[in-house]
């Protein structure tokens, strides 16, 4: 189901970072096309231990324009699984390989030794 509102208009989940003086924040937008925004969330009481239902439902494509949105804005996965894991795995993998590199290279800093005449 796509995200629409009531009318059935099309809307955006969107964000973008704000950040002035050492502050830092995420500004998290809910628009229709026409540009009208959505309103402050309300709090309400859940009676019982039943299901909560849901803020908002969005298509996988929708999930992933927020999601690039909030990458755009510096937010990284904080668990080590998916693409960020791997390319730290990548990264961790590449810096021991520098380290064995260069300590090959400083053993044989040295020039060869010459070959004795026979």
């Amino acid at each position: 189901m796509s995200l629409e509102d009531r009318t059935g208009s099309s809307l955006k989940l969107r964000a973008r970072k704000e950040g002035d003086f050492g502050r830092d924040h995420i500004f998290i937008a809910l628009f229709s096309e026409d540009r009208k925004l959505a309103g402050k969330l309300a709090m309400e009481a859940v009676p019982g231990h039943g299901l909560i239902p849901p803020l908002l439902r969005i298509t996988s494509h929708e999930a992933q324009v927020f999601m690039d949105d909030l990458w755009d804005c510096g937010i990284r996965p904080t668990e080590g699984s998916g693409s960020a894991g791997a390319m730290r795995a990548t990264e961790k993998h590449l810096e021991d390989m520098r380290k064995i590199v260069f300590h090959h290279m400083s053993m044989h800093d040295e020039p060869p030794p010459e070959k004795e005449a026979d």
